[in-house]
């Protein structure tokens, strides 16, 4: 049911969407839901694989744009891709098909790639519970038999201190690195 709707899907990915199914269908409130679930993961999959077609031309060209802003503004500038990005799509999604594009900008401009992965994890997670369609906010809901905006404001508190965290982690590099520099000194 999912092949005319996504054409890109291989029949190597069935077992991974069923496995999906089997575990959220648990969480979910019946077969409507997990159909949505399902068709967004398989979309997913599909650009992830557009994406790898492409990637050598996005990359090049991104690169040529996003060098020129400065590291500051390139560490914004993935932050707001990546909270925008995570109110639509899921976390693994939301890395598979930005890391890619931003990894090489982000290196050149001089950012350490360990600091760049704490940012974008700190990122999805915030962009999976951020309004209006963060996917965790409707798996609570469902999960906690509240209405949506009983969830959406319980949230907004939480959701400002981790944006204000994201901000520290992201402009403080030294915050996120202090552990991996004292584990492996090679790396200072």
């Amino acid at each position: 049911w999912i092949a005319p709707i996504v054409p890109d899907i291989q029949v190597l990915d069935l077992p991974f969407l069923f496995a999906i199914r089997a575990v959220l269908y648990k969480v979910v409130d019946g077969p409507a839901d997990m159909r949505k679930i399902l068709v967004e993961e398989a979309l997913a999959a599909g650009r992830f694989q557009r994406d790898i077609i492409a990637k050598s031309e996005a990359g090049v060209i991104s690169a040529r744009i996003l060098i020129m802003v400065g590291a500051a503004s390139l560490l914004l500038l993935a932050n707001a891709l990546f909270l925008v990005s995570g109110m639509f799509i899921d976390v693994f999604s939301n890395i598979l098909i930005l890391v890619p594009i931003l990894l090489g900008p982000i290196t050149a401009a001089g950012i350490n790639g360990v600091h760049f992965g704490i940012v974008t994890s700190v990122n999805v997670d915030i962009g999976n519970v951020a309004p209006p369609f963060g996917f965790n906010l409707f798996i609570a809901s469902g999960t906690f038999n509240k209405p949506y905006l009983t969830v959406l404001r319980a949230v907004l508190p939480w959701l400002a201190i981790a944006l204000f965290c994201l901000a520290i982690v992201t402009y403080l590099p030294e915050i996120s690195l202090w552990l991996p520099k004292r584990l492996y000194p090679e790396m200072s």
